[in-house]
């Protein structure tokens, strides 16, 4: 009951919005400080052998005690157990039956299976990386999600290739669990310069128990669908604050976006990692190539929007926490690269592994928080 209280809010809340002038912006420079306590966070040191080692961090997930990690640099998936000791990876790099170009997406329910939308294919593997199954869709797709009915929503940016028919010239599509089509939806509204713009972001979904959510990193909206995605519902416009729209590239990715955020007065960018937690959504935007994470919550019957760091304290020092990659069953997980422990925590570090870690490794450490944000 109280989801439905908090969906329903959100609904009558956009709608106000469009009436009402806020100034109650996510604005980086009323930012809050969170302190974290040290012992409730877990590290996970992932193995760093020769095969193990992530070239570019991409999709995470968190299943069966499990991280499943894309690596979006040489088109693999790795496997770490809950320890972090690396168990297996899926490198199936070519263009043969049971083979992919690309690794455009995946997902994990007891299987790993495997979006090469260029080829126009899902791709099944078992637990064991084992290859089990390979289906063909007839369109290009960048990012998918299984729905709890078993259909699947495809996200296709405005993209197609010409080997698909008009009927499947959308932005989103819907299937039945065979992949055949169900329905499409086209033309959300973006920000001014960015219409044929893409960056590439790990998740575009988000499934709870009330609602679909769609959000992309250029477009300050959250849009509500139902759990089915039998209709769009409503969406919610993110009080980014007012910026200077100076993104007029066709081609956009993270590299260039970094430089355009140093270079812009003031320009927050978003949406990253869409997650709920309890009845707050939270995700990560950045501003001026600093990650603040955004809080969306409900306080005296409106909802607030906030902006908050989080830090660890100990023995008197604070260690910006890097930004949230997933949560998942009420846990909160960051993702520790090397560059970022060079720029934030090896001067001050004060948890020996890590810097010793860190020394010696390239992969990443996992931080695991226990408690609620």
């Amino acid at each position: 009951m109280k989801a439905n209280k908090f969906y329903y809010s959100i609904l009558f809340l956009s709608i106000l919005s469009c009436q009402t002038e806020t100034n109650n912006y996510l604005d980086p420079a009323n930012s809050e400080r969170l302190f974290l306590d040290v012992d409730s966070l877990e590290f996970v040191y992932l193995e760093s052998i020769e095969e193990s080692l992530i070239s570019k961090f991409g999709k995470m997930i968190v299943e069966d005690n499990y991280f499943f990690i894309q690596d979006s640099g040489n088109n693999e998936i790795f496997v770490f157990n809950s320890m972090g000791g690396y168990e297996y990876k899926i490198n199936a790099n070519g263009s043969g039956p049971g083979e992919y170009s690309n690794i455009d997406d995946f997902y994990y329910d007891g299987k790993i299976h495997i979006l090469d939308g260029r080829k126009n294919k899902i791709l099944t593997f078992d637990k064991t990386r084992v290859f089990d199954k390979e289906v063909k869709i007839e369109f290009f797709a960048l990012r998918f999600k299984k729905l709890d009915n078993g259909d699947y929503v495809f996200y296709k940016s405005k993209q197609a290739n010409n080997f698909e028919n008009k009927d499947y010239f959308y932005n989103i599509i819907l299937t039945d669990s065979l992949f055949n089509f169900k329905k499409g939806l086209n033309a959300f509204d973006i920000l001014p310069g960015m219409a044929t713009s893409s960056v590439n972001q790990d998740n575009v979904f988000l499934q709870t128990d009330e609602n679909l959510f769609f959000y992309k990193f250029y477009d300050p909206k959250i849009f509500i669908f139902s759990n089915e995605f039998d209709s769009l519902i409503n969406y919610i416009t993110i009080p980014f604050s007012p910026a200077k729209q100076d993104l007029e590239d066709t081609s956009i990715d993270m590299n260039s976006v970094m430089k355009r955020a140093e270079e812009s007065e003031r320009y927050p960018f978003g949406i990253f990692e869409l997650n709920q937690l309890d009845s707050r959504f939270i995700f990560t935007y950045l501003y001026n190539s600093t990650f603040y994470t955004a809080h969306i919550f409900r306080e005296n019957n409106e909802f607030q929007y906030k902006t908050y760091q989080y830090y660890f304290k100990e023995n008197n020092k604070n260690l910006l926490m890097p930004p949230i990659r997933l949560i998942h069953d009420q846990n909160v997980y960051f993702l520790l690269n090397k560059e970022f422990f060079d720029e934030h925590w090896r001067q001050n570090s004060i948890i020996d592994d890590i810097t010793d870690f860190f020394k010696m490794e390239n992969n990443p450490v996992i931080i695991k928080s226990k408690n609620s944000l």
